[in-house]
């Protein structure tokens, strides 16, 4: 069904599917906002992670590569492969993954299971920004896109600026340990809301753009050629006239052949008398 799959129909009221549009904005704007604040914390606890586990100063910045590196692999390389379960589900998935993966991150004391930690959260955030533009996409046509993702843009620096204080407020109250509590918390929650509100409209396809809004690429537009205009042999030219034509061509061509025959001799003819009369002339001044 459409609701089971996330899809309504195209034939709701203006108002209700204003109100549906902006609520997969609202969805996706909070939903990238959470993978930055899941994100964040890292820069905060490292000197904590240095001064309680031991970690020399100079490997700290393999936490930065294990989140990273993954997130920016999985965006080229798992987009694609999950684009049958749609946004809706996607989103959910990532958000409910990340959350699992460092709910507990403070609670070991292995350096590379934390590391081996933040690769999944890092893995699992990669497909939140490609299915929000999915979702966005579906709801908002080429008119109003450029407006309506200027704005959802705001999330990178609302998620940055909530992460990074969540963190500071956790690390002070709860320890380090537990930094990314908060943030885990509202991945759930987030992932929850996603599943449960994000809807896109019907004949929305599985890449997430109105099929309706599908137009085939122009093609080279269609010339059509006067045969009149062509070169043709004489043959197809004769079998275009009319009978009286072609009889009027035919006793005419025999006399202005004759005529040009004539002429020709008469040609020759003069030229003869011409020599002849130079020829005496010669003979003349000879004697």
């Amino acid at each position: 069904s459409s609701s089971s799959s996330g899809c309504l129909p195209n034939a709701l009221p203006t108002g209700r599917r204003g109100e549906l549009q902006l609520q997969c904005f609202a969805l996706t704007f909070v939903a990238y906002m959470g993978s930055f604040m899941m994100q964040q914390p890292v820069a905060v606890i490292k000197g904590d992670v240095h001064a309680d586990l031991g970690v020399p100063m100079a490997h700290l910045g393999w936490m930065d590569v294990a989140l990273m590196l993954p997130l920016a692999l999985g965006q080229m390389l798992f987009t694609a492969r999950f684009e049958r379960l749609g946004p809706r589900k996607v989103l959910a998935y990532s958000l409910g993954g990340a959350s699992l993966a460092m709910a507990t991150f403070g609670w070991w004391h292995s350096y590379l299971l934390q590391l081996g930690l933040l690769a999944l959260n890092g893995l699992a955030l990669s497909l939140i920004f490609p299915y929000s533009i999915k979702a966005l996409s579906a709801w908002y046509p080429r008119p109003g896109k450029s407006v309506a993702f200027g704005v959802w843009g705001a999330s990178v620096f609302l998620g940055s600026l909530l992460g990074l204080a969540s963190a500071v407020g956790s690390r002070r109250l709860l320890g380090w340990q537990n930094v990314f509590a908060l943030p885990s918390g509202v991945a759930a929650v987030l992932g929850l809301l996603v599943w449960r509100h994000l809807r896109l409209p019907s004949g929305t396809t599985q890449r997430g753009l109105y099929s309706h809004h599908h137009h085939p690429l122009p093609t080279k537009p269609h010339v059509a050629v006067d045969s009149s205009l062509a070169p043709a042999d004489s043959s197809s030219i004769m079998s275009k006239l009319s009978p009286s034509a072609v009889m009027g061509a035919a006793l005419t061509s025999p006399l202005r052949n004759s005529t040009l025959a004539t002429g020709a001799a008469a040609g020759a003819t003069a030229t003869t008398e011409i020599a002849t009369t130079s020829t005496a002339s010669n003979t003349t001044t000879t004697t």
